[in-house]
């Protein structure tokens, strides 16, 4: 790789990765606080399963999320003027800057590229136990992604998997 290689996101993408990160959060504690419910119900019979609250419950957590999503995107790129999030590819490596910090690794650090997950994926540089990095997948967007999967897997070479 004998040239520089570049990946910014928009704004509008950023705020979609920050929204699908929480609504992953939310339903997940969706998940627990119905299961919790069902359990007290049926261990304690005077306690009834209210369908209603359970999912009064669901909608407030998922509108929570939302707006969280919004003020987190707002405070750290509008507030306090954050860069939107870059990684750079080149032939020392890939850098990848998001919040004022910077994070390196050379290519000898990098042996596998792996796309993880169903709902929120994930890039991760290296082994599941070894990783050394994880990228958000939809930080990008899918023009970006394709290109940026590409790059990795043309230097990180055999050693590189998408499951």
């Amino acid at each position: 790789m004998s040239d520089k290689y570049e990946f910014i996101t928009t704004k509008w993408q950023y705020l979609f990765n920050a929204v699908i990160k929480n609504l992953e959060m939310a339903f997940l504690t969706v998940v627990g606080a119905v299961a919790a419910n069902v359990a007290i119900g049926f261990f304690d019979q005077s306690t009834p399963i209210n369908v209603n609250k359970i999912a009064l419950g669901a909608v407030f957590m998922l509108v929570v999320m939302l707006i969280y999503s919004v003020g987190h995107y707002w405070v750290n790129i509008k507030l306090l003027k954050y860069d939107l999030p870059l990684l750079v590819l080149d032939d020392k490596g890939i850098t990848f800057q998001e919040f004022g910090g910077e994070k390196k690794y050379s290519w000898s650090e990098v042996t596998k590229i792996t796309v993880r997950g169903a709902f929120r994926k994930i890039i991760k540089l290296n082994e599941r136990r070894g990783a050394i990095d994880v990228i958000d997948y939809y930080l990008f967007e899918p023009k970006q992604r394709l290109k940026l999967l590409k790059l990795l897997n043309s230097r990180v070479g055999e050693k590189s998997s998408h499951s």
